[in-house]
Parts: C-alpha cells; sequence; structure tokens
C-alpha cells in the first residue's frame, strides 16, 4: 500500500511539476528580455496554480513570491510600464531610469 501511494505522488509530481526544470532552463537564456522573462516567469505561475490538487505550500509560496516580493513586484511594474500598460504602483524612478533598465536587461539578459 505505501509503495502504491509513493508510486502516484511521484507520478502526480512528475505530471504537474516537470515542466519547472524547463522553466529554470529557459530563464537562464543570455539575451532575454525583461518582458520575455516575465512571461515565462507569469506562465510558470499559472500553471501551478492550475494544479488540479490543493497544494497549499505551493499556493502559499507563490503569494510569497509575487505578493510580498518588493522586487517581483518592481521588475512587474517596470515590465507593465514598458509596454505601454498602465500602473498603479508608482516607481521612484525617471523614465530615463526605464530605458537605462531595458538596455540593461538587453545586455545581461
Amino acid at each position: 500500500m505505501q509503495n502504491e501511494t509513493l508510486k502516484n505522488n511521484l507520478i502526480f509530481i512528475s505530471v504537474n511539476f516537470n515542466f519547472i526544470a524547463h522553466t529554470i532552463t529557459k530563464l537562464e537564456t543570455k539575451t532575454m528580455s525583461l518582458n520575455d522573462s516575465m512571461q515565462i516567469v507569469e506562465s510558470a505561475i499559472e500553471k501551478l496554480k492550475l494544479v488540479s490538487r490543493p497544494i497549499d505550500v505551493v499556493k502559499k509560496k507563490i503569494h510569497a513570491v509575487t505578493e510580498k516580493n518588493p522586487g517581483y513586484i518592481d521588475f512587474k511594474t517596470i515590465n507593465d510600464i514598458m509596454r505601454g500598460r498602465h500602473s498603479s504602483k508608482n516607481l521612484e524612478l525617471s523614465p530615463s531610469d526605464i530605458y537605462a533598465l531595458q538596455i540593461c536587461f538587453n545586455y545581461i539578459g
């Protein structure tokens, strides 16, 4: 019985979380724009939210990273501004600062 439960859990993990390794590899790509990086991250977050069985640890971690991490929120806001989307968050950055960040992301991406 215990082996069957373990087997089922491993199948569940493989089916629902196997994409994470591929996502990390894609994020390590050089010369990737901030927008491309943010799209990859947002896609991964949506996939994690769609996990069929409630896994509180995963959902809490997603919330901690996306909502409580000011760095992530700032990058998301900067990306929204660069994409022409309006943002309700007030950044203490000038347009030239945001342009410099865009150049930096394109250079080191």
